[in-house]
């Protein structure tokens, strides 16, 4: 055999036997692209605040978990706790203690949620998708597309956005309570007196209300998108090497950007992975972003405001407390001690030298 045909032979086995290895190659980038590009959404689920929290999936009341499932019908009630209830990862739903929602719709097109008694703070993020939300209680039906807004069973306040809130009727004469639909912007709240709908401005104390409530909506959003890069863990591994970053490096990176300390536009020119299971997390940033401007914007620090006011209204008795007249109906002091005292003198001055009362009386 000569060398010529040595050498195609030789060329030909390496080829046979590239060829698989390359088809493996490619395979596993194309199974790596799916895994990277799909980001799979739950519909939903629960997060336990603290203290008592139960669910009931349709067999009757039990303790909730932490992290757990839900579905259509599941009701969820906060006895001596706090919940949070996260819809298609878009929707955020805080209960405050002794409140109770039905998830009554559960599709992209529409979530609804019943809410049959005490209070929830809603965010609706532009996230999955989501095209509308619902939350109707005894009174009222509050319908948004992309905003943040509280509901009690008397009221609704929106902080941001508009939300449309439909007075529901009642056993009165029709001619007296037609259904109303209110529109609410930013800073404005329904309250019902007497089932008639009265408009107002937001108050200090819903300010900080607001506040407390977006806090507590970023750190829930921060979550969610731990979770986000849970799901794509090879991504985030192959980010990591290519910047040389560690973990910590990633979460100080993360908190600066939700600071707004880098421009989000060129983060995403500049991504070593521009993929699209990148583009959740983006929003979700954008969101905490969104948020954090807004707390900062207030400049509200519920907690050295409520102290300030404290220490004020404690200074302002003192002051009256200055200013008050003696009080006439004080006790006075019993006359069989003041006759008392005045015998005692009397002794003092009979037995005692003259010096030594003098030197009694100097001290």
């Amino acid at each position: 055999m000569t060398k010529k045909k040595q050498n195609k032979r030789n060329s030909w086995i390496n080829l046979k036997i590239l060829i698989p290895i390359i088809a493996v190659i490619i395979l596993l980038l194309i199974v790596s692209a799916v895994t990277v590009t799909s980001s799979k959404t739950r519909v939903a689920f629960l997060n336990i605040e603290e203290g008592q929290v139960e669910v009931d999936t349709g067999n009757g009341w039990q303790a909730a978990e932490d992290s757990m499932a839900l579905g259509l019908d599941d009701k969820v009630r906060t006895i001596e706790g706090k919940a949070v209830i996260i819809l298609y990862e878009t929707i955020l739903v805080q209960l405050e203690e002794n409140t109770e929602i039905t998830i009554e719709e559960l599709s992209k097109e529409n979530v609804k949620v019943y809410q049959s008694s005490g209070s929830t703070w809603n965010k609706f993020a532009a996230i999955s998708g989501i095209q509308s939300y619902q939350v109707e209680t005894p009174t009222t039906v509050a319908t948004v597309r992309g905003t943040s807004f509280w509901v009690d069973v008397e009221s609704v306040g929106v902080s941001d956005g508009k939300v449309n809130v439909q007075i529901k009727e009642t056993e009165r004469p029709k001619e007296e309570t037609e259904e109303k639909l209110l529109e609410l912007t930013a800073g404005k709240k329904v309250m019902l007196d007497n089932e008639i709908p009265i408009i107002e401005d937001f108050s200090d104390e819903d300010n900080r209300h607001v506040v407390e409530k977006k806090i507590i909506t970023v750190k829930h959003l921060k979550k969610l998108r731990d979770e986000e890069i849970n799901k794509h863990k090879t991504t985030y591994a192959l980010i990591k090497k290519m910047k040389g970053w560690s973990d910590k490096d990633v979460a100080d990176y993360l908190d600066e950007l939700d600071q707004g300390k880098h421009d989000m536009e060129e983060v995403k020119r500049n991504s070593p992975v521009p993929l699209k299971s990148l583009d959740k997390l983006t929003k979700i940033t954008e969101e905490i972003m969104s948020q954090n401007r807004f707390i900062k914007d207030m400049r509200i620090e519920p907690i050295k405001d409520n102290v300030k006011q404290e220490v004020d209204k404690n200074q302002e008795k003192e002051d009256e407390d200055k200013q008050k007249p003696e009080d006439k109906n004080r006790q006075e002091p019993d006359p069989r001690v003041l006759q008392t005292n005045t015998q005692q003198e009397k002794v003092d001055k009979t037995i005692i030298p003259q010096d030594l009362r003098q030197a009694r009386e100097l001290n």
